[in-house]
């Protein structure tokens, strides 16, 4: 719009009545609310809608403008214990830190725990938020 009074006065609605329409453009755009970026072991293009949770490698190619990112192999894997949904502390009172590996399953993840607080593997499960997990589930 070009102000026909003063082009340096804040416009009014007085003032816009008086305006002339000096050009006519238009913009069209989508509006995307973020997405959870669901990582892998492989490398996955991050879409810019996408967020990252912490802890995944990135690749950022500046050139192209295109990112990708991944679970690193071998990443450390705090378990906590609990008995009833109450926390316990592991014998010895230490935290433990697991190194999970690309081919890790829960029952590799349950014998490397037994190992290091030394415990029989049947006196405990691996419990995700939808349950129990299976002895063959990968992680």
């Amino acid at each position: 719009w070009a102000q026909a009074v003063n082009s340096e006065a804040r416009p009014t609605w007085d003032t816009l009545k008086q305006a002339e329409l000096v050009a006519v453009e238009s913009a069209s755009f989508t509006v995307r609310s973020f997405e959870d970026f669901v990582p892998t072991y492989d490398w996955k293009p991050v879409q810019p809608w996408e967020a990252l949770p912490p802890g995944l490698e990135i690749s950022m190619d500046m050139a192209s403008g295109r990112n990708a990112a991944r679970i690193p192999d071998g990443w450390p894997w705090t378990p906590f214990l609990t008995q009833d949904s109450q926390p316990v502390a592991f014998p010895r009172k230490r935290l433990l830190k697991v190194k999970v590996r690309v081919a890790c399953t829960v029952s590799g993840l349950l014998d490397t725990i037994a190992s290091q607080i030394g415990w029989e593997r049947s006196r405990f499960t691996l419990v995700g938020p939808e349950g129990e997990l299976p002895p063959t589930t990968p992680v």
